[in-house]
């Protein structure tokens, strides 16, 4: 499966600039290649299917504008990719468009104003365990 992302011949389409407009800031080159990584593997999980084992090997070449940084943090990132789609997974990064990032570190802050979001925790044991009842 060919996936061609952010072209005029592509046949995945999202746009950068409807984020941007939302969230009121421009987005970094390091997040714009989260965006790709997670919209290829979220595709390649929906769309190659399983053998009759429920087994399948998933292996994703995709331009990235900082692969330094990416190749870096893949050990990691295939591991967790992997447990999440539950298949065998790899990921290869090749140098796409140049727009280095300059992000350098997280930054964490002290404030009432942020909110982290969690899934598949209490929440959804709660639901389902009030669902058997």
């Amino acid at each position: 499966m060919r996936l061609i992302l952010h072209n005029e011949h592509g046949n995945v389409s999202f746009n950068f600039e409807d984020i941007k407009g939302s969230i009121k800031s421009c987005l970094d080159s390091l997040v714009k290649d989260l965006l790709d990584i997670a919209v290829t593997v979220f595709l390649s999980d929906q769309h190659i299917e399983r053998d009759e084992n429920l087994a399948r090997k998933i292996s994703i070449l995709i331009p990235v504008r900082n692969p330094k940084r990416w190749n870096a943090a893949k050990r990691r990132l295939v591991q967790i990719i992997a447990f999440l789609i539950q298949s065998e997974f790899d990921i290869h990064f090749v140098q796409g468009e140049k727009d280095v990032s300059k992000f350098t570190a997280y930054e964490t802050r002290d404030s009432n104003d942020c909110v982290c979001l969690l899934s598949e925790g209490l929440d959804n044991a709660a639901g389902n365990w009030v669902m058997t009842f």
